[in-house]
């Protein structure tokens, strides 16, 4: 079933890319705004650079690399970071990873 649904996100997923200390990682996968109601998307948020965004968003990827809490990926230039990711199983296997992210996650590049 794994290998199922990962030439489903292969064939049909959008590209991704996975930045970590290693380098960069490309995989494929699925991105879908959550369109969230709730009380925190309803208020603007400023920090002293300006307003952050709250924008949330679920991703389903391949359990391989394993995106992880505080990753940061990118789809058509914007930068979002994993703020949540889970394995689902399916049969006592792990078939694909399920993430909640936010758009707006930023890298430092302070001084480069």
């Amino acid at each position: 079933m794994r290998r199922t649904v990962e030439k489903i996100l292969r064939r049909y997923g959008g590209l991704i890319t996975l930045r970590r200390g290693t380098g960069d990682t490309k995989i494929y996968g699925f991105m879908q705004h959550t369109g969230s109601l709730g009380w925190q998307n309803m208020e603007p948020v400023f920090s002293p650079l300006g307003e952050i965004p709250r924008g949330q968003y679920l991703l389903l990827v391949p359990v391989e690399p394993l995106l992880k809490r505080g990753d940061f990926i990118r789809r058509d230039d914007i930068w979002y970071v994993v703020r949540r990711s889970e394995k689902v199983w399916y049969q006592g296997e792990a078939i694909y990873c399920w993430c909640l992210c936010e758009e707006g996650g930023t890298l430092n590049h302070w001084g480069s």
